[in-house]
């Protein structure tokens, strides 16, 4: 039997009252698994500390922030009174996605109870090692920076056994050049591995069949394409993992493995798609459900399906330990949801409590309710199930997708059992269980007043409660503060509802309680009295009742600031002053930013006095709610314990996030300052919503700092050019400073007048560009050396071309390749002859070389990128220099021939999709020479 009910049907049913009491007054919860627990209900019903009366914005908010070394995908996870560390503690622990596993105090600010690095003989593995579908994975960014390589380690949230105080997690290494998965269980009290951790999961775990990426008789696990996303499952002495894919890289499959919780041997493998490809288990990061009887439940998203062995767009019950098929349920529509990537899984199962339905949400905004005890298979209109509700109004932003992530929340409330969904495009709905007609009512009994931003994910939700008590239940929820979160990073918010009618408590949006980058995959933690809230900024925020000042690490907080003025027209606005970047609220428009068009403008902080600095973190336009595409791209922060003489302690360019955290080596210094190198072009704004400082008490101990004045500087082919440093003295630094320059553009040459310092002073750095042979702006690292510590700054030089001549081509990139794509292929996933890894030879272009401008472009063996390197080549001098192209395009025309106009500014890069073929010689730099450097 199955009804279809959706927005279009509003009819208004009976609510009946399930009168499920639960008794939780006053007791601990434990927090051990995704979701809270095995049915992956989300929701904590011991809760008696916070409830609708007391969440409001006078009584909570944040109460202070955890640093760790990396992005936070894994939930959070909790145990209450843990003997630890010599005390007892509620201890959340954390794992970060450079394989780091933290143990932290739950109630108080301070460092790690315990803090282990899982990296062993490797390191994590990078977003551009794990197969390039989509590109480089931009799920994960490095440091805010498209270029910079990220870390993939961690993603998959562990599981506690609670018993023998045991995690388990999986880690993913690179080690030398292999990709390494490995299984660890470890002590929770110590964060040491257990005897016989860990295990490494490789290519020897096999399933019978003929797949994609088998040898026709067995598919063979791939640890390179395999990701492990979804949560880790713990039921009767058995742990589950499970995997999906990065992108839709092939070859992938999902899996799902059971291991003995205490010899961590495998104990039995299944894979969706035995005969076919994909069907990945990624269910948004959450885990698999686990009934009382230890069955799982599962679902997939796209790939093969026969109904068999293939099973995408499903859900599917398999048997405990041996994960055996028992069961399985197909959308009928699973052909469209294929070629839609309307995948059917982006949710996870949720088993709803006293009944024997399972529920999981889907893209298409749907919520299917189906029968533990027959799934149902497969028929016409989904009519074996028992219900599919349009649980996402598609109205609300028609365009738009609508999509369900994370496991929706269920609570056996005062007035009845009800589910939560915040799908994408539209505004949080609940809906009542009926238990006589076996299936939510509709329409809704309440939404939410808040509109997710447009794009992905909607909201991640859990509920607290103290059992089902009138009052007591309060639906946290984490959602991107604008923008679209789907392969970017964005910031976020956090809301608390009350459970009962959906209206508004409490958001994030006051001052102090910002939650940063928005965290996929990882919705809020809510245990005794605490909200605990992952980001992708390397911080976790602690949320929860405000028995006084808020441990503010924020030492920027309200502290006096100054900067370029605001300057741009209908650009910024004169409200747009530099204390609104220090006020700790980012909430957008002109009464919340600094704002200025001045060339190369500057924001600066006085802390009051010195501090040991070691974190930043910035908040762009696309924080306050503007386009994304606004965000600063390239900046320096400074630092200085005089206000004059200030020292480059981070240097970015290419930026992309909305919030960017930087962290340093620690760094003496009272003010601090930002220096917009670049923003997103010549005509926008420098805006910046929110800068926070982050340090300890300055230590006693002698130091310096080292500056160079002024931050950039031009000179011309022949010319010369002088910077100052200065050694600035902290704590009656009295030692010699050696000085040195590195990052010089080919051709040109610096020397320091003196070369070392005694004490306090300063030098003259000349930079001679006689020989210049590049051109344009290049960052020069000035380091300031005394016995074996180092301190470093950054300063600019330009060099222009002095009258005409040949322009030189600089051939380093790694798309200096030609050839042609082989099919199938793959080497390097830098290079290629799309940027994607597509591998070429020679034996179709009649000749093992190309020339150009008498420069041999020479032409190796399949898959061997030896065109051309180091080189450099003259182009004559003219308004049109054109780089020799050939091409052949396979199913689709490809780009062949690009005609120069000048050489600032332009680029020649070739993109073909998969399966085509391309031939050229080399591909220009993005940009050579700037100012009288352009061609006529």
């Amino acid at each position: 039997m199955k009804i279809r009910t959706g927005f279009p049907l509003r009819v208004m049913m009976a609510v009946a009252v399930i009168l499920t009491m639960v008794s939780a007054a006053w007791a601990q919860v434990n927090v051990l698994t995704r979701n809270y627990d095995n049915q992956r209900t989300g929701a904590n019903l011991s809760e008696s500390i916070l409830n609708s009366s007391n969440v409001n914005p006078a009584q909570f908010g944040k109460l202070f922030m955890l640093p760790v070394d990396d992005q936070v995908f894994a939930g959070i996870l909790y145990v209450s009174n843990l003997s630890i560390a010599g005390g007892m503690h509620n201890v959340i622990f954390v794992a970060t996605v450079n394989n780091t596993v933290y143990a932290f105090d739950a109630d108080t600010f301070g460092p790690p109870l315990w803090q282990r690095s899982f990296n062993g003989a490797g390191r994590p593995t990078h977003n551009n090692e794990v197969g390039q579908a989509c590109g480089t994975y931009r799920d994960f960014l490095g440091n805010g920076n498209f270029g910079n390589l990220a870390n993939i380690g961690i993603v998959g949230t562990p599981v506690i056994d609670g018993t023998t105080h045991t995690m388990y997690f999986v880690a993913r290494t690179v080690e030398g050049t292999a990709t390494m998965q490995r299984l660890h269980a470890i002590d929770i009290t110590t964060g040491l591995e257990r005897a016989g951790s860990p295990t490494v999961i490789d290519q020897t775990v096999t399933f019978p069949g003929t797949g994609e990426g088998g040898n026709g008789t067995v598919v063979m696990f791939n640890p390179v394409t395999a990701n492990q996303r979804p949560g880790l499952a713990l039921s009767q002495g058995v742990v589950y993992v499970g995997w999906s894919s990065y992108c839709d890289t092939h070859p992938y499959h999902g899996w799902m493995m059971s291991f003995d919780a205490t010899s961590l041997a495998r104990l039995g493998a299944f894979n969706t798609t035995p005969n076919g490809v994909g069907a990945s288990a990624w269910m948004s990061g959450a885990a698999p459900a686990i009934d009382a009887a230890g069955n799982l439940y599962i679902t997939t998203g796209n790939g093969s399906n026969n109904g068999t062995t293939d099973f995408s767009e499903s859900m599917l019950k398999l048997a405990p330990t041996t994960l055996t098929l028992t069961d399985f349920f197909t959308a009928s529509n699973f052909n469209n949801l294929d070629n839609t990537d309307l995948d059917f899984n982006p949710s996870g199962p949720v088993l709803l409590p006293g009944t024997n339905f399972v529920t999981t949400g889907a893209k298409e905004g749907k919520v299917y309710l189906v029968d533990t005890g027959n799934l149902g298979h497969f028929a016409a209109g989904d009519t074996e199930i028992q219900q599919v509700l349009q649980a996402v109004d598609p109205t609300i932003r028609g365009t738009g997708t609508h999509h369900i992530h994370n496991a929706s929340p269920v609570w056996n409330s005062p007035q009845g059992m009800n589910l939560y969904v915040w799908g994408e495009n539209d505004f949080l709905h609940g809906y009542r269980f009926d238990p006589v007609a076996k299936m939510f009512q509709v329409p809704s009994f309440s939404d939410g007043g808040v509109l997710a931003p447009a794009g992905m994910p909607g909201g991640h939700m859990v509920i607290s409660a103290n059992g089902n008590t009138p009052g007591s239940g309060v639906l946290w929820a984490s959602i991107p503060r604008n923008g679209d979160a789907n392969q970017m990073t964005v910031a976020g918010h956090l809301y608390a509802f009350n459970a009962e009618n959906l209206n508004l408590l409490w958001s994030s949006t006051g001052p102090g309680d910002d939650t940063l980058n928005f965290a996929k995959g990882s919705p809020p933690v809510e245990a005794n009295g605490k909200v605990f809230l992952a980001s992708q900024s390397n911080f976790v925020s602690v949320y929860g009742l405000k028995s006084g000042p808020p441990v503010s690490l924020n030492l920027a907080l309200n502290r006096p600031a100054t900067g370029s003025p605001v300057t741009g027209g209908v650009s910024c606005d004169p409200a747009d002053t530099p204390d609104k970047a220090f006020n700790g609220s980012a909430e957008g428009g002109p009464a919340d930013k600094w704002c200025s068009a001045a060339t190369n403008p500057f924001l600066q902080v006085d802390l009051g006095s010195n501090f040991s600095l070691n974190r930043f973190v910035l908040e762009f336009a696309g924080a306050g709610g503007e386009d994304l595409g606004m965000n600063i791209q390239s900046y320096m922060v400074q630092v200085s314990v005089d206000g004059t003489n200030f020292e480059t302690v981070a240097n970015v360019t290419g930026n992309l996030f909305s919030i960017a955290t930087h962290d340093i080596t620690p760094a003496i210094g009272r003010f601090v300052r930002l220096v917009v190198l670049s923003p997103t072009s010549a005509t926008n704004p420098a805006s910046v919503y929110e800068f926070q400082v982050y340090g300890t008490a300055a230590p006693a101990t002698p130091d310096y700092l080292v500056s160079a004045t002024p931050n950039f500087q031009t000179v011309a082919v022949g010319g010369v050019a002088s910077y100052t440093t200065a050694i600035t003295p902290v704590n009656g630094f009295s030692g010699s400073v050696s000085l040195s320059v590195s990052g010089l553009p080919a051709g040109t040459t610096g020397s320091f007048t003196p070369a070392s310092i005694s004490g306090s002073g300063t030098a003259t750095l000349n930079i001679s560009a006689a020989a210049a042979m590049a051109f344009g702006s290049f960052p020069l690292t000035i380091a300031a050396t005394s016995g074996s510590t180092t301190h470093s700054t950054v300063a600019f030089l330009t060099v222009n071309r002095n009258g005409a001549g040949s322009v030189i081509v600089d051939l380093s990139s790694v798309y200096n390749v030609a050839g042609i794509v082989t099919d199938g292929t793959m080497f390097d996933p830098n290079g290629g002859l799309d940027g994607g890894g597509a591998a070429y030879s020679a034996n179709q272009l009649g000749g093992p070389s190309l020339s150009f401008t008498g420069i041999p472009f020479t032409i190796g063996p399949p898959n061997v990128p030896d065109v051309v390197s180091g080189i450099t080549v003259p182009l004559p001098a003219g308004q049109f220099s054109q780089l020799g192209v050939l091409a052949a395009a396979g199913q689709r025309q490809c780009l062949f021939g690009n005609l120069y106009r000048h050489l600032c500014g332009w680029q020649y890069r070739s993109y073909c999709p998969r399966r085509q073929r391309l031939v050229y010689a080399a591909e220009l730099p993005r940009r050579i020479c700037s100012g009288s450097d352009a061609l006529p």
